[in-house]
C-alpha cells in the first residue's frame, strides 16, 4: 500500500538561509504536507510570531498569524504559483525575518518544496537591527546643555525597551553631537535646507534635534517629525517643553521608520477602532503595544528609513504598504494577535 502523502517525513531540516536541493526533479508536482516550523534560539518566555502567506489546503491565506508553542504547524501546505508565498517572523529581543518566494528566480521555490518534502522548517531570526541615530544637543549654556541631555537620556531609556521587547526587531545605535542654537532653524519648513549641510546633518543616520522649542514658539509643539516635508529622518524634540512624555522619541522614530500610513492621519492611532491609547503611535504617557501591521511596516515598508534609497540596510522583503488601515500588500495596521508579544 502506498504511504499517504501527509505521512512522508525526512530527517533533514531546511534552514531559512540554506538553498537545499530538491529530492524530486524540477517540475514534479510537490507533495501536500504539514510543515512543522521551529525557531532556533527563541525561548518559551519570548515566543516568536510567524506570519504565513501561501497555500494551505484549498485556502490561500495572507499574513496569517501563528504564535509558536514552541513550534508552528502549517497544515496541508503546497506550492501554487497563483498563491504568493511569504514567511515573516518576529520575536522579542531578536531581529525580524522575512522571505518572499519568487517563482521567476531559479531555485527560489526549492526552499518551500524542500520543507514540504521533509515536513519541517527551521527559521533562525537574525540579531536586532541597530537603527543609527544622530542626537544633536542644541543648546549653549551649561544649564541648557544639561537639561537637553537629561531629556535625551530619559527618552532613550524608554525607547530601548519599547523597541526591543515588543518584537519590532529593532534597537538603537546612538551618537550625540553638540550644536549651537544659532546655526539651525528648528522648523520642518527648513528640513530641505538642513539636509544639505553636513555640519548640522548626518546623511547616514536619522537626525534628532533636541531644541529649546520647535519653531522657537514656547510650549507649542513637544515634538515634530518632518515626514510631511519629505524628510522623515529629521525629528525635532523640544527640551524646553514640559509636555514631552517618555515615549516621544520612540513615537517619532515610528514615523521615520514608515508609520505614516494612512497619510490622512500620519499613522496616528487616536480614535482608530482596534487601537487603544497606549499604542506606539498614540503618544500617551506610556506604550504597551504595537500591532503586527506596525511591526511589519517598521521593517519592510518602502517608507521605512531602513529601506530608503541610500540606506545601508534594505531588508530582504520591501513592500509599498497600503495607505489604509485594512489589508493590502502589507498586513493590516489594525492586525493584532491576542497575547503577543508576551
Amino acid at each position: 500500500m502506498a504511504t499517504p502523502a501527509k505521512s512522508r517525513r525526512f530527517r533533514y531540516i531546511a534552514t531559512a538561509s540554506a538553498g537545499l536541493a530538491l529530492s524530486c526533479p524540477l517540475g514534479t508536482p510537490p507533495t501536500i504536507a504539514d510543515i512543522v516550523v521551529e525557531f532556533p534560539g527563541t525561548t518559551a518566555a519570548n515566543p516568536p510570531l510567524l506570519l504565513y502567506s501561501g497555500r494551505e489546503g484549498a485556502n490561500c491565506p495572507e499574513f496569517e498569524p501563528h504564535v509558536a508553542n514552541p513550534t508552528v504547524t502549517l497544515d496541508d501546505v503546497s506550492f501554487d504559483i497563483t498563491c504568493p508565498v511569504e514567511m515573516d517572523a518576529f520575536a522579542p529581543g531578536l531581529g525580524a525575518f522575512a522571505r518572499s518566494l519568487d517563482p521567476t528566480v531559479p531555485g527560489d521555490v526549492e526552499w518551500l518544496e524542500t520543507a514540504i518534502e521533509s515536513g519541517s522548517l527551521a527559521i533562525s531570526l537574525p540579531e536586532l537591527t541597530s537603527v543609527p541615530l544622530r542626537l544633536w544637543i542644541v543648546a549653549s549654556t551649561a544649564t541648557d546643555i544639561a537639561t537637553a541631555k537629561g531629556m535625551r537620556d530619559r527618552l532613550l531609556d524608554k525607547a530601548y525597551p519599547i523597541l526591543e521587547t515588543m518584537g519590532t526587531g529593532l534597537t538603537l545605535d546612538t551618537a550625540s553631537s553638540p550644536l549651537i542654537p544659532s546655526v539651525i532653524d528648528p522648523n520642518c519648513d527648513k528640513a530641505g535646507i538642513i539636509s544639505t549641510n553636513p555640519l548640522i546633518y548626518d546623511a547616514t543616520r536619522i537626525n534628532v534635534y533636541f531644541v529649546r522649542n520647535y519653531r522657537n514658539l514656547p510650549d507649542l509643539t513637544p515634538a515634530q517629525n518632518c515626514w510631511l516635508k519629505t524628510h522623515p529622518e529629521i525629528v525635532f524634540i523640544s527640551w524646553g517643553n514640559s509636555n514631552v512624555v517618555d515615549p516621544t522619541l520612540a513615537h517619532e522614530l515610528g514615523h521615520a521608520l514608515g508609520l505614516v500610513h494612512p497619510n490622512a492621519d500620519g499613522g496616528h492611532t487616536y480614535l482608530v477602532p482596534g487601537f487603544d491609547a497606549f499604542n506606539l503611535m498614540a503618544t500617551n504617557t506610556d506604550v504597551t503595544n504595537a500591532s503586527i501591521g506596525q511591526l511589519y511596516a517598521l521593517n519592510f515598508s518602502s517608507g521605512s528609513w531602513l529601506n530608503r534609497t541610500g540606506s545601508l540596510f534594505v531588508k530582504p522583503v520591501v513592500r509599498d504598504c497600503q495607505d489604509s488601515w485594512g489589508t493590502g500588500v502589507c498586513p493590516a495596521l489594525t492586525s493584532f494577535e491576542p497575547g503577543w508579544p508576551p
